[in-house]
């Protein structure tokens, strides 16, 4: 549910007048709407693709319509706070992201956090042992 939240909530703030927008912390609307929605919880690819599907189909209204609660809420009283979990300039979902990316350049399926650096170093043994050969074969 979180990409596709994120995503409105870029929509819907590209839409609001520069003003309003200096007043409004993205990440706060997230996590309100996202307090109004169902959790969709995935264990596979496979069922994340799902997921995110049937959300794109059958939730779209209810995510616009939370997204725009949130921004009437957050704009109305905006909270600042010194001791937030994360910075207005990240993504919830960098890190996410990011284990995506590396699943993808590591050509690992099913990487998970757990999962990462063993499939990291393997990596790295593998590209020195080819540099290695490389090497010989042309000296």
């Amino acid at each position: 549910m979180e990409p596709l939240v994120e995503q409105e909530v870029k929509r819907q703030i590209s839409q609001l007048a520069p003003s309003a927008i200096r007043s409004v912390n993205p990440s706060d609307v997230v996590a309100y709407a996202l307090n109004f929605l169902p959790a969709l919880y995935a264990t596979t690819e496979e069922g994340w693709t799902w997921q995110q599907a049937r959300a794109q189909k059958e939730l779209q209204g209810q995510i616009s319509e939370a997204v725009c609660q949130g921004l009437m809420v957050v704009h109305q009283s905006p909270q600042r706070s010194e001791s937030r979990l994360y910075s207005a300039e990240d993504s919830l979902f960098d890190a996410q992201k990011s284990l995506k990316e590396l699943s993808i350049c590591l050509g690992a399926p099913n990487l998970t956090w757990g999962s990462l650096v063993p499939t990291v170093k393997r990596a790295l043994l593998q590209a020195a042992q080819q540099a290695i050969h490389q090497a010989s074969r042309s000296a």
